[in-house]
């Protein structure tokens, strides 16, 4: 039986010794029918070099490249215009998976579900803390995913569904989020396997964190989405948080996700 092919873009700018890490978590998968689709953002450091030091050694890496920076999302969409497999997932250059990653992917693959997604581990320089450590898979409703991103930075799909969704390239904050709502709008809901095979690095890399920026990026991400998310919560909920936005003595949706998201880990912890 022939096992499909995996496509899998790492984006990239300017990080080449992170790069490398990255792209030989990828090489190293237990699961080898797969592409590696390098996509550079216009880097000007020696990325290049490194990606076709990887091509002379395994033909399964593919490089594409901006030759001015265009943004995250437009990389993205640049690999997924590449990719030819069934699959797809994606890979952020300072990251790592585990060798099992796609192999547990393909093995729960049910296409009654818009994507598969995983726990990861968050690695710290003294300290490893393991995100979403459920001891049960979890199915990602709609309006599970408007209060907060269960998904997380990285998806596993069909390539069909995720080139017909695609990545906003205007979007500058919550890129992936706002992509993972659009598919589940359109696809139905994602499932979150127990399963943990990725590793996110924060040795010097500034993420998005619970912070007055990310509570602008959440308010730009609810703008965005406006009509989805006045389809499941109601035009009189959602109108109300934009016209309040920013008024701390108003209850709006930042502070419900953020109890969204309490009731997430204590409902994890007991279980």
């Amino acid at each position: 039986m022939d096992l499909p092919l995996v496509s899998i873009y790492i984006t990239t700018h300017n990080r080449s010794s992170l790069l490398f890490r990255a792209v030989t978590s990828v090489l190293n998968q237990d699961y080898d029918n797969i592409e590696i689709i390098i996509a550079d953002d216009g880097s000007i450091d020696d990325t290049e070099t490194i990606v076709r030091y990887f091509m002379s050694k395994d033909s399964r890496v593919i490089y594409v490249r901006h030759e001015i920076p265009l943004g995250a999302n437009s990389a993205r969409n640049l690999a997924i215009d590449t990719a030819s497999g069934v699959f797809i997932t994606g890979l952020d250059d300072d990251d790592e998976f585990k060798s099992n990653r796609i192999s547990t992917f393909i093995k729960n693959w049910n296409s009654d579900y818009s994507f598969l997604c995983g726990n990861f581990d968050n690695i710290y320089d003294d300290k490893v803390i393991t995100e979403y450590n459920t001891r049960h898979n979890k199915v990602i409703k709609l309006k599970d995913l408007l209060f907060y991103n269960f998904a997380s930075n990285q998806i596993f799909t069909l390539l069909s569904r995720l080139k017909e969704v695609r990545f906003s390239e205007n979007v500058k904050k919550s890129q992936d989020w706002d992509c993972w709502i659009r598919m589940v709008y359109t696809h139905g809901p994602g499932f979150r396997l127990k399963s943990t095979t990725y590793k996110m690095f924060h040795d010097g890399y500034n993420r998005v964190s619970m912070s007055q920026e990310y509570k602008l990026s959440y308010y730009q991400l609810v703008e965005r989405n406006e009509l989805i998310y006045k389809m499941v919560l109601g035009d009189d909920f959602v109108n109300k948080y934009m016209l309040n936005y920013g008024n701390k003595n108003v209850l709006d949706i930042f502070h419900i996700n953020s109890y969204f998201q309490l009731k997430f880990f204590i409902k994890s912890f007991l279980y």
